[in-house]
């Protein structure tokens, strides 16, 4: 497991209000369905990797598939990183 999903998963542990333990994190949880995210832990979520990741997410890639699953994201991420 890479570092950057290392720390993706703790950050989604630390902002899902379910209280999940990283290591039950799958790559294909649902933030909303499977993680317990609401609208505003997605905010405090997304500023938070903003920061962690030093990215910042224009809103065509905050909506639809792009932030669907944990899978899903990790590949937007690092497409940001990317640039």
């Amino acid at each position: 497991m890479s570092e950057g999903l290392v720390k993706l998963k703790e950050i989604i542990a630390e902002c899902s209000p379910l209280d999940i333990p990283t290591d039950q994190i799958r790559s294909d949880s649902r933030f909303l369905q499977d993680l317990g995210f609401d609208s505003m832990s997605m905010i405090t979520f997304i500023v938070k990797l903003e920061q962690e990741f030093q990215v910042t997410f224009p809103y065509e890639l905050l909506v639809g598939e792009k932030m669907a699953t944990v899978q899903n994201l990790e590949n937007t991420l690092s497409e940001l990183i990317a640039l």
